[in-house]
């Protein structure tokens, strides 16, 4: 019994499968924001702000689902379903409460999920203040030796970059950043502070090229680490970049000692070394030693004194 998938037959099926598989230029990486069925209000407020802030490429889930660092089985087949690389959990427990876990997938695998703590969150409608419009970008700041040294918040700043960045665009005016996210690692403990960037209209800082002025805007948290989770091997996969030519096709390596004729067909041509015939294993005969035992040698001596017999009765017979 073959356990391949079978091939695709319609047209749509196609069109759905080639827009799931993997691609040089990979699509828009959206969120998936899901939770437990009881969370406390400061995780739901959480969820709330950054499914508005990551609009459109957020969406929610429409059932609880459990938390995925400790069983993937339920979050990954949703993930897939919906097409989403990113994914943000929360739930509270009392051994872990206000428990967010951010991670991602690649290749219908999950790569990487991280366990934090929230503290002292602040929620975008705690702060009187003007509000980022939607589908803007955010000018990201990393703040702290942490993001340049430790293998780990490296990693974690891959994750918010991901996260936050929005959709590809190729030029951004002036006008379209309107907020910052100040990301800053002391520790174990990462702190995340949103501002709302505001043109400065006092004459004593004219002077200044394009002088700014940063406004708290609410979502502002604190994330203390909790466990994490990192799979090498398909990280490894994830950071393969193929050549590509100038139209952005990938350029395929010519195949070594194959050759395609007119007709389509592919032949190969296969090199073999020089073989030793005396080292061949083949089958062996007693009487082929050069240096046979004492029973060959004797055996052998007396088959040849009974020819020379033979040839000698057979020459009288002859002269008779």
């Amino acid at each position: 019994m073959s356990l391949s998938k079978p091939p695709v037959q319609s047209a749509q099926s196609r069109r759905a499968a080639s827009k799931v598989a993997s691609k040089l230029v990979e699509n828009e990486k959206s969120l998936l924001v899901c939770s437990t069925a009881s969370t406390t209000r400061d995780v739901r407020e959480f969820l709330l702000n950054i499914l508005q802030l990551c609009s459109p490429l957020s969406n929610k889930c429409p059932k609880p689902l459990q938390n995925p660092i400790n069983d993937s089985s339920e979050i990954l087949p949703v993930l897939i379903k919906q097409d989403t690389a990113l994914f943000v959990h929360g739930s509270s427990t009392k051994k872990r409460p206000n428990n967010l876990v951010f991670g991602r997938k690649f290749d219908s695998q999950l790569i990487q999920q991280q366990e934090f703590e929230l503290k002292n969150f602040l929620a975008l409608e705690d702060v009187k203040s003007k509000k980022p419009m939607v589908n803007c970008k955010p000018a990201i700041v990393f703040l702290g030796d942490y993001f340049e040294n430790n293998v780990e918040f490296i990693r974690l700043k891959s994750l918010f970059l991901d996260l936050f960045r929005g959709q590809t665009v190729k030029k951004i005016v002036d006008t379209g950043i309107q907020w910052t996210i100040c990301i800053s690692a002391v520790n174990n403990e990462i702190r995340v502070r949103s501002y709302v960037i505001d043109d400065l209209t006092n004459e004593t800082m004219k002077s200044v090229q394009s002088p700014v002025h940063l406004t708290p805007m609410g979502f502002s948290f604190d994330l203390v680490m909790r466990r994490s989770f990192f799979d090498d091997k398909v990280y490894e996969k994830a950071m393969i970049h193929p050549k590509l030519d100038k139209d952005g096709k990938q350029v395929q390596e010519k195949q070594k000692n194959v050759e395609i004729d007119e007709f389509g067909r592919k032949f190969g041509t296969i090199h073999v070394d020089g073989a030793d015939v005396n080292k061949l294993n083949l089958r062996k005969f007693k009487g082929l030693r050069k240096g046979g035992d004492d029973e060959g040698e004797e055996g052998y001596a007396e088959n040849e004194e009974e020819l020379m017999e033979f040839e000698e009765e057979s020459d009288e017979d002859e002269k008779k």
